[in-house]
């Protein structure tokens, strides 16, 4: 997750189109997030199962949510990494190309 964010930035001479940065911003931010809520799940299961405190394992499994969902919302934006490119699938082999206008990703079997 982390070498999605920083490669793209370290990689590309060129000046990022809009949906590009919009896509590392939003993958940034799910970043700090996910990880935030790991270190608050290690926190909060530790605390309960040290001190078994009411009210804490709740938190610990509020955390892990947070995280399973910004997990999800992260491999999303995918769906902006590859917004102008098709994939055409034929019996006997798979093109992968770059859409010419800025359409929507599509699927073409």
């Amino acid at each position: 997750m982390f070498l999605s964010c920083i490669l793209p930035r370290l990689a590309f001479k060129r000046k990022l189109s809009n949906l590009e940065r919009r896509s590392l911003k939003t993958k940034s931010f799910l970043i700090m997030i996910n990880v935030s809520a790991l270190l608050g799940a290690c926190y909060f299961f530790m605390r309960h199962n040290w001190y078994c405190e009411t009210g804490v394992y709740t938190l610990f499994a509020l955390c892990e949510y947070i995280a399973v969902l910004t997990n999800m919302g992260f491999h999303m934006t995918a769906y902006w990494d590859f917004a102008d490119y098709q994939l055409r699938i034929y019996s006997d082999w798979i093109d992968i190309s770059k859409v010419r206008c800025n359409s929507a990703l599509q699927l073409n079997i």
